[in-house]
């Protein structure tokens, strides 16, 4: 006897079932001040797009960051070359145990500025 087929409204269900997850989303915005070499602030993990003011405001996430050179020297619209630097410091991070800091080996960026356009990259 030959094996039986599912279902078509099965086979739909499945169509209907959420795509897998994007390493992409969310996305974690870090906003904060600059003075010299150092960065601080918070940072908020969005998957609906830039979270709003009062969400950094409201944030337990916080992170301390030094930077290879004062920050600012990074930025110079004249200068189309790409400049880049490095970060090290902590930052807070809630795994399910309540906040912890954690730091990353290191954070690289790089700023590259264009006739109307600027760019920041940065990964760690």
């Amino acid at each position: 006897m030959a094996p039986k087929r599912k279902a078509a409204a099965s086979a739909a269900a499945r169509k209907r079932k959420a795509p897998p997850s994007d390493w992409r989303t969310p996305i974690f915005y870090w906003r904060g001040a600059i003075s010299g070499a150092e960065w601080t602030g918070t940072w908020v993990a969005s998957a609906a797009g830039l979270p709003r003011d009062a969400e950094f405001k409201e944030s337990a996430n916080t992170f301390s960051l030094r930077c290879s050179q004062p920050i600012m020297s990074l930025v110079d619209e004249e200068d189309r070359e790409v400049k880049t630097a490095h970060f090290t410091g902590s930052y807070k991070l809630d795994n399910g145990e309540g906040l912890a800091d954690y730091e990353d080996v290191e954070h690289s960026i790089a700023v590259c500025f264009g006739p109307e356009w600027a760019s920041v990259a940065a990964r760690g």
